[in-house]
């Protein structure tokens, strides 16, 4: 059984950083640990574009970073 948690552990203009931390039933028993960096980006351009503001509001009130993990 692997239990996932995700949290958002930065979020700027045009990016967010997320962490996914997969445990066993036991909360110690870390089984896997992905770190991920998202851009928003124009498919026109292939530049990064603003997040929308409805995107990174939600991403702020993500719940924040468990420090023990």
């Amino acid at each position: 059984m692997l239990r996932p948690a995700l949290s958002v552990d930065r979020t700027g203009t045009s990016s967010c950083h997320l962490r996914l931390v997969g445990t066993g039933p036991d909360p110690s028993d870390v089984r896997v640990r992905i770190t991920a960096l998202l851009v928003c980006t124009s498919l026109d351009s292939d530049r990064s574009v603003p997040l929308p503001d409805d995107v990174r509001t939600a991403m702020r009130d993500w719940p924040a970073p468990d420090p023990n993990r």
